[in-house]
């Protein structure tokens, strides 16, 4: 069995105190399942992604196909009984949708990944050190997740590495620059549902002559061609804000409107109090500059930058406009598809791995002579990998036992 650093790690901060243990990526969930299982209760700081990933382990690995089984196990795991009847209840309803989601999914084991010239070429052009790191650290994530998007905070990415998780710098790294600079995307349900809403918006406000019409009265005009009883509610709740009733308009009354109109509408809409500013050098451009041309070009950003009461006074969506907490994804976008191929990376010591790869003990790499495969040269005379080697020798060996018995007749 693997002698996995991150079990070793957690067990350690766990038998001191256990507020902390999620700050270390997994790497094997079957190894960490086998460690909650010896504890006997779950030591995540959040409990219920402990549930889920037991949850896939009785499912997948230990083959009980008995959902009221399962459901005993977890909240004999959670220890269910010591918590208020309120809150047994809601964690059983927690607890029926992880088995139902484990199904789905399968348990996640790496002990190696590839990663190809290409890629290390991307990592090796990016400006400084820590900045390389936290790529080379988010690629191996990326690679050990079957090229999917993943979850993984800035505390597991600089442990991960060995690097200060508290510095400014990573911070800025870690929210900002690679995500400008297209090396990472962060993907979650509440971006992509700002995107497309930011599209259909652009796509309306293109025809009204660069307006940009608010979210509110594309919602009140759907509903008023065909109402719900959510969207009345909305409405009513509305109101309920105000002395005085206000008159929610429809796109044409925007249309209707003259040039004039339009910019004392957009500084009005846009104006902004000064102790309400994020402090953000481009936030602050565009609430003073706000225009079609700059959302355009700029909506990955704006649907992942800003707050959720920034954004709906962006799109003016006081009254439809609601947003629920979602968990954040990393896709990483340098990353190449193709898995059979590259050198092979020790999940287990990724500090190693990096200091050969781009540190200060950086190893040179070729190709082997015969099968081509990428390799280690540990001095200009290493030509094969260690299979080719292994091969090429007998090969040798058998030719000179072939001469010397020439010889001798």
């Amino acid at each position: 069995m693997p002698n996995y650093k991150f079990i070793e790690k957690i067990s350690e901060v766990y038998s001191d105190n256990w507020v902390g243990t999620s700050k270390y990526y997994i790497w094997d969930e079957v190894e960490y399942a086998k460690l909650i299982i010896k504890i006997g209760k779950t030591i995540s700081n959040h409990m219920f992604k402990d549930v889920f990933l037991m949850a896939k382990y009785y499912y997948h690995v230990e083959k009980i196909n008995n959902d009221k089984l399962i459901k005993e196990k977890l909240e004999e795991l959670i220890r269910i009984k010591k918590f208020p009847i309120n809150n047994q209840l809601i964690f059983k309803g927690l607890i029926d949708g992880a088995i139902s989601g484990s199904k789905k999914q399968h348990m996640k084991v790496c002990r190696a990944i590839r990663i190809t010239q290409n890629e290390i070429d991307q990592i090796n052009s990016l400006s400084d050190n820590t900045t390389r790191k936290i790529a080379f650290t988010m690629l191996c994530m990326w690679k050990a997740n079957g090229n999917k998007p993943y979850r993984a905070s800035m505390h597991q990415i600089a442990n991960e590495i060995g690097i200060n998780a508290n510095g400014k710098k990573l911070k800025d790294i870690y929210f900002t620059l690679l995500f400008k600079e297209k090396i990472i995307y962060r993907y979650n349900n509440r971006v992509e549902r700002r995107k497309r809403l930011l599209e259909k918006l652009v796509e309306v406000d293109s025809q009204y002559g660069e307006l940009f019409i608010p979210y509110d009265a594309i919602k009140y005009e759907s509903h008023l061609l065909r109402p719900t009883r959510k969207s009345a509610i909305a409405i009513w709740r509305y109101e309920q804000d105000y002395y005085e009733t206000p008159y929610l308009k429809t796109s044409d009354y925007y249309k209707e409107m003259t040039p004039e109109q339009k910019e004392a509408f957009k500084v009005s809409r846009h104006k902004v109090n000064e102790e309400d500013m994020l402090g953000d050098d481009e936030l602050d451009k565009f609430y003073s500059s706000i225009n079609l041309d700059y959302i355009k070009k700029n909506i990955d950003y704006i649907a992942w930058i800003y707050s959720r009461n920034d954004f709906a006074r962006l799109i003016g969506g006081d009254v439809f406009y609601e947003e629920n907490q979602a968990h954040e994804k990393i896709k990483v976008l340098f990353a190449d598809s193709e898995l059979t191929d590259g050198i092979v990376i020790d999940v287990n010591n990724l500090s190693g791995e990096y200091d050969k790869l781009f540190g200060r003990n950086k190893v040179l790499f070729g190709n082997c002579t015969d099968c081509g495969i990428k390799i280690v040269k540990n001095s200009n005379r290493t030509k094969y990998c260690s299979d080719c080697r292994i091969k090429v020798r007998n090969e040798k060996v058998k030719e000179n036992m072939r001469k010397m018995r020439n010889k001798t007749v």
